[in-house]
């Protein structure tokens, strides 16, 4: 076993701490000098008189903090901003609503817990992978757990609040971990769904207990292609911006924004968790 000792030492950014833009932090200078020892972090409501509403990609990255405290307002965490410290425990603030892509991977992170009220939508790739969580329990607002974001924990039972918008599970989202079997999808049919499905297509109603961790679990969403949702440049979709994040089914009829569709460009539906498309016959590249 491996471990690391930290010591508990609190302390409060301030306006010279940071950089603030539109309320994101994008800079912190407090860990550049080797005197500051802070290992427990509390970041205010207000910096340079803006109130804090996200952090920027990998401000905080390898700076030996035990516990961040967030503040109330944080409405997003972007990608690796605490990722490889030593964070111990984490209360997410009801207001957050993006947990980014390596937001807190290789922490010591080992209990989760989401403040009451909760309005949390998607927790992102690798978003807490290699940390030490035991139990989990994820709040209603929860929508999407994006591939890996939980591998390489201890976790050991999984729960989702009554009511839950859950609406996909990525592939891998809870793999290594060991003690880990089984865990019970929430019921669909508030949202208006009837079943999940996996990678097999297998579908999940009534039993929706699972053991397969490699596999994705999706509520299968539909989803005819408009106008609104794409750019079209000689007859080639060029860009892909979904006016209905949630759909995984998509249907991309011959004709968009007055042009017959002949062509797909690379990489325009890459990684928006699509489970089915239906190709137009007048599809030609």
């Amino acid at each position: 076993k491996y471990f690391s000792y930290v010591a508990i030492i609190p302390y409060t950014l301030t306006n010279n701490d940071v950089t603030v833009v539109n309320g994101i932090i994008t800079e912190c200078s407090y860990f550049n000098d080797i005197k500051n020892k802070g290992s427990v972090i509390t970041i205010p409501d207000k910096l340079d008189n803006e109130v804090i509403t996200g952090i920027s990609q990998s401000v905080f990255y390898d700076r030996g903090i035990s516990e961040i405290l967030l503040p109330p307002g944080i409405q997003k965490i972007e990608s690796g901003a605490f990722s490889s410290n030593e964070i111990i425990n984490l209360k997410v603030p009801p207001g957050l609503k993006t947990i980014g892509v390596e937001s807190f991977i290789n922490n010591s992170i080992n209990s989760l817990t989401f403040e009451p009220g909760s309005q949390l939508e998607t927790i992102g790739i690798n978003a807490f992978s290699g940390n030490r969580i035991v139990n989990i329990n994820f709040p209603e607002s929860l929508v999407r757990i994006e591939k890996y974001a939980f591998q390489y924990n201890f976790i050991q039972s999984i729960k989702f609040e009554a009511n839950s918008k859950l609406l996909s599970i990525g592939s891998n989202a809870f793999i290594g971990n060991y003690t880990l079997t089984e865990f019970t999808l929430p019921d669909p049919t508030p949202n208006g769904y009837t079943y999940w499905v996996d990678w097999d297509n297998k579908q999940y109603s009534t039993n929706r207990v699972v053991s397969n961790l490699e596999s994705f679990y999706k509520v299968p969403i539909e989803y005819t292609l408009t106008n609104d949702d794409v750019e079209v440049v000689d007859g080639v979709i060029t860009k892909y911006t979904p006016k209905n994040p949630n759909a995984n089914i998509l249907t991309i009829p011959g004709s968009l924004d007055g042009q017959k569709i002949t062509g797909v460009g690379n990489g325009v539906f890459r990684a928006f968790g699509l489970i089915g498309i239906n190709l137009p016959v007048t599809l030609e590249t």
